[in-house]
């Protein structure tokens, strides 16, 4: 339902020593499966870690990965210019009867990001 509450969960991710933002990320689930969310430690937990151990059967995800021209916002964040490309992955969350628990959307800028895609090809080809 559209009317229904929701828990927005807003983070920057740091290097290893603190020193500059390597990702932000912005998750927004129902308020009905993660009414403590926010309780939690936010700097190790990940919405679907978060999910399973409340319980919510998750079926499945789909993540979007594509190009994105940095708005004035996360520019500054970043320290780079407005309109630099970087990565934007939008991931939905489905639980088993096909209810959204999960919008996901995480900005990454090329410099910090490297992505690899493997596939298993098993049995003769033919």
């Amino acid at each position: 339902d559209d009317n229904d509450a929701v828990v927005q969960l807003d983070r920057h991710k740091l290097s290893a020593d603190g020193s500059r933002v390597t990702g932000t990320e912005l998750a927004v689930l129902p308020f009905r499966f993660a009414p403590d969310l926010l309780d939690q430690d936010l700097v190790t937990i990940t919405s679907h870690m978060y999910l399973r151990d409340r319980g919510v059967p998750l079926q499945r995800s789909r993540l979007y990965v594509e190009p994105y021209a940095l708005d004035e916002e996360h520019a500054e964040v970043f320290g780079l210019k407005p309109g630099t490309a970087v990565f934007r992955w939008l991931r939905v969350t489905w639980a088993e009867n096909d209810e959204v628990v999960e919008h996901l959307e995480i900005i990454l800028p090329t410099d910090t990001s490297r992505f690899y895609v493997e596939t298993s090809l098993p049995g003769p080809l033919g």
